[in-house]
């Protein structure tokens, strides 16, 4: 590629009169528009961290101790839905079913131990 089709292939994919300046905050970008107005764009980051915690202490109360790590599972999920990922609707159900089926499984354990 020679130097004047380069040059004009990086003018087409950005705009000269925007000035991009590096985000001050996790998920959070200032830009400076033409007209020297600056905009803040601010995202919700993801909460991969919360997402992944709560499938697995979800997931390991299916095996075992259900009526402890499905409500941290519930919990770690509703987190990250109040922090604005919608993953965490889904893990928040999840934690719920594993807490219910473990209620469930207890009481059959101790109604079959008293008879």
């Amino acid at each position: 590629m020679s130097p004047e089709e380069h040059l004009k292939y990086s003018q087409q994919q950005f705009v000269p009169e925007t000035q991009y300046i590096m985000p001050q905050q996790q998920g959070q970008q200032m830009m400076v528009m033409p007209n020297g107005q600056q905009v803040v764009i601010v995202q919700n980051p993801q909460q991969n961290g919360l997402i992944n915690a709560s499938y697995i202490c979800s997931g390991i109360g299916l095996l075992f101790m259900g009526i402890i790590l499905g409500p941290i599972g519930f919990g770690l999920g509703l987190i990250a839905f109040n922090n604005g990922d919608i993953r965490g609707k889904g893990a928040m159900i999840f934690g719920a079913i594993v807490t219910i089926l473990s209620i469930i499984v207890a009481i059959v354990i101790l109604q079959s131990a008293m008879i």
